[in-house]
């Protein structure tokens, strides 16, 4: 009896033995499955959703109204545009950025990591960093890339960072790539000469044609003649989508009347593509300023002849007409107008938007021959505005800029008149019998010499 008992407590012994390593080797089997993955049935581990930077970037508005500010994320996975970023000269960006895991194995495991490495296109180059995964998300902490050079313009039509997480094998794979236009102007706001009439946001045509011609450059003179370089080729399209009819740039004086039309101010410009010159003036300014670049408002007004000429003017109208001058204005008529003689009358030749030309006008057995006008080439137009009572142009160290027509830098207002100027005239009307306004001019100076006929401000 006794023997049947001590061989029963050994069996149950054994049993017990037997029960707890079974236990124990299932427990061991469990454990590596809360903290190691296999990879294997996920060859994509996640995707780049969004690449964010700093708050210490430039605060870039669009060019169409309502001007909107670009906010962040600046590259978003599927979006149709990615967005600018801009820092001034001498700043270091940091950039984070977001992942969506798609691997199974990680996202059913509580606390997961995965290891992110990101490689810049500047150079600069992210460690590999244990992300947390939340939410199907992880978040590679936001890192400074490299110091951008103090006192040097820069331009990147395509600044990438190429992202990759770690498999269990310790092998990279691809997770992605962000891509952003990087501006770097040498100053982060407007300022300057007269802040361009009070304008001071910074719009993403005018960063961008401050910082695209002048990529590399640190000598001031050198950076604005870049810039206006790019003036002179008279073809300056917006840059943020722009529209079918501004692609080849916009325009000065152009197919919308700009002073009636809401076209007026910087922002008027880049918003309909089209503008006066006082408009095109604030542009230059706006390109010179990102760099503290103090280019001043110049205004030419054209300049009132004497009295005794004025007189002759009404008489000969009133002779024509048979009924007195309804007045008039002093304007200058921009190159190039054909004029046989001074002191007669002629016929504008183009009737705004320049889609009809007006033929000669026949009064009291006169006739009135057409003045022709085909203007030189100006922004995005061969045959442009060309009589004016005064002219907004950009002043830089005594030189004259005019942006309007692409044409300077000139020495000074003598030379600017010089290569600028056909002639000096008097402007003014008559109505025809239809009840349609016919403008004329009457021009009394052609000689353009170093006896100054406009008055010339620049502040």
């Amino acid at each position: 009896m006794k023997k049947q008992r001590f061989f029963r407590s050994i069996t149950l012994a054994i049993v017990m033995l037997m029960s707890l390593s079974y236990i124990v080797r299932a427990q061991e089997r469990r454990v590596p499955e809360t903290v190691t993955f296999n990879f294997e049935d996920c060859p994509v581990i996640g995707e780049l959703e969004d690449v964010s930077f700093d708050a210490n970037k430039i605060a870039i508005h669009r060019d169409f109204t309502p001007h909107v500010q670009f906010v962040s994320p600046e590259w978003l996975k599927g979006r149709n545009e990615q967005y600018p970023v801009g820092y001034q000269a001498g700043d270091t960006p940091k950039i984070k950025a977001k992942f969506v895991v798609t691997c199974s194995k990680i996202l059913e495991t509580p606390d997961a990591t995965v290891k992110i490495q990101g490689i810049c296109s500047d150079g600069t180059s992210f460690p590999p960093v244990d992300c947390i995964v939340s939410n199907s998300f992880a978040t590679y902490p936001e890192t400074a890339i490299k110091t951008l050079a103090a006192g040097k313009v820069a331009y990147s039509e395509h600044l990438t960072t190429t992202w990759q997480i770690q498999n269990s094998k310790n092998e990279w794979i691809a997770a992605g790539k962000s891509d952003n236009r990087l501006y770097v102007p040498l100053s982060r706001t407007i300022k300057g000469c007269n802040i361009a009439d009070g304008e001071t946001r910074v719009f993403y045509s005018s960063l961008h044609y401050a910082c695209e011609p002048a990529d590399g450059l640190t000598d001031l003179d050198k950076i604005a003649e870049a810039i206006y370089n790019r003036f002179k080729t008279r073809h300056v399209p917006r840059i943020d989508n722009p529209t079918l009819a501004g692609i080849d740039g916009m325009k000065y004086w152009g197919a919308i009347n700009p002073l009636k039309n809401g076209c007026r101010g910087l922002a008027g410009l880049l918003n309909y593509e089209d503008a006066a010159c006082g408009e095109w003036r604030r542009f230059l300014q706006h390109c010179f300023a990102q760099h503290d670049i103090k280019g001043c408002r110049s205004i030419m007004d054209a300049r009132w002849p004497t009295q005794q000429l004025q007189q002759t003017c009404a008489s000969q109208y009133q002779t024509i007409f048979k009924k007195p001058i309804p007045g008039g204005d002093a304007v200058f008529l921009v190159k190039s107008w054909e004029i046989p003689k001074l002191n007669e009358f002629y016929v504008v030749a183009k009737k705004w938007p320049y889609t009809t030309i007006q033929k000669s006008f026949t009064s009291s057995g006169v006739i009135i021959p057409v003045g022709d006008n085909m203007g030189d080439l100006a922004q995005n137009m061969t045959d442009p505005e060309t009589f004016f009572t005064n002219h907004g142009t950009v002043c830089l160290k005594g030189k004259i800029y005019d942006p309007s027509y692409g044409t300077g830098p000139f020495d000074d207002i003598f030379d600017w008149e010089k290569k600028s100027i056909d002639a000096y005239a008097l402007s003014t009307f008559i109505i025809d019998s239809k009840g349609e306004k016919i403008h004329l001019v009457y021009p009394y100076e052609m000689e353009i010499d170093d006896t100054q006929q406009v008055n010339h401000t620049c502040n």
